[in-house]
Order: structure tokens, then C-alpha cells, then sequence
């Protein structure tokens, strides 16, 4: 869709949040939102859940093995996001 207006992305093949936009722009794109649409997860550690509401580099006060299982799952769930996504956009391509 980018391509089609133009707009080339240099080393990025792939993006979760495009591609939900992409397939389905009327529906909300955060990550824990397609986590539940499209894996049936429930279960997720938010950003608030470990960092609260406060300003975004909170993180790094967080103890190490904490941040570093927060980090595991959004890598995991958004690598999951797109095996699920990316297939049905194909098939909507066709």
C-alpha cells in the first residue's frame, strides 16, 4: 500500500502495526489489542503493569530480569501478530 502511493521503507520488511492498519483500519492497533483479536492471549504483561502510568523512560528503573521478560513477550506476541496477519492480507491481495 505504501509502495503503491510512493512511500518506500528502507530495511523493513515486515510491521505489525501497518499491517493491522492495512487489514483492518477500523479497529485499534496497540499490540496487547492483536495479541486478543487474533491469538486468543489474554494473559499480558502491560507497559503500565510493570512501569505505571508515569513518563516513558520508567523502564529502565525496572529490575532487569522484569524488563527482560516484558521485553521477551512483545517480542514473541508481535512476531505472532504477523504470522497471523500477514497471511490474511495476502489472501486479500488475491
Amino acid at each position: 500500500m505504501l509502495a503503491n502511493h510512493g512511500i518506500a521503507l528502507a530495511g523493513i520488511a515486515h510491521d505489525t502495526l501497518l499491517q493491522s492498519y492495512v487489514y483492518e483500519s477500523h479497529r485499534n492497533h496497540g499490540l496487547e489489542d492483536l495479541a486478543r483479536r487474533h491469538l486468543g492471549v489474554e494473559d499480558l504483561v502491560s507497559y503500565e503493569d510493570i512501569c505505571g502510568r508515569a513518563q516513558a523512560d520508567r523502564l529502565r528503573r525496572v529490575a532487569l530480569e522484569t524488563a527482560s521478560l516484558y521485553a521477551a513477550e512483545d517480542a514473541d506476541l508481535t512476531l505472532r501478530v504477523h504470522r497471523a496477519l500477514y497471511p490474511a492480507i495476502a489472501r486479500a491481495r488475491r
